[in-house]
């Protein structure tokens, strides 16, 4: 039955022309206390597979690589660390970008709204 989600979630994307490719900026997180240790808050993923992501927190940091997503997960594989996976859905007609992990035993969702197109 899980698989059959994923495959339903994925042909729902590519009908409605909806893709994961541009520029998001976080709009919200909860718990709100995770914002300190998110690890970006604005991400541009591009059609060729790579990323470039930051984080305004004490300071600008950036990080770029590769990336993969496949419809419930969003891989992150920094050119200078350890690949980073989130559970990651689109929603919102492909408007909002919805990504969770754990932090500090507790689950973490980020919500990021799409900026344009790259």
């Amino acid at each position: 039955m899980q698989v059959c989600t994923w495959i339903v979630t994925g042909l729902v994307a590519v009908l409605c022309g909806c893709t994961v490719h541009g520029k998001w900026n976080m709009k919200d997180i909860e718990p709100t206390a995770a914002i300190r240790d998110f690890d970006f808050s604005v991400i541009t993923l591009q059609e060729d597979g790579t990323y470039y992501a930051e984080r305004n927190m004490g300071g600008i940091r950036t990080t770029s690589g590769t990336y993969r997503f496949d419809g419930r997960l969003l891989v992150l594989d920094p050119h200078d660390g350890e690949a980073m996976t989130f559970d990651a859905t689109l929603s919102g007609d492909g408007r909002r970008l919805v990504v969770g992990k754990f932090w500090r035993d507790h689950k973490v969702k980020a919500v990021f709204a799409r900026k344009g197109r790259v």
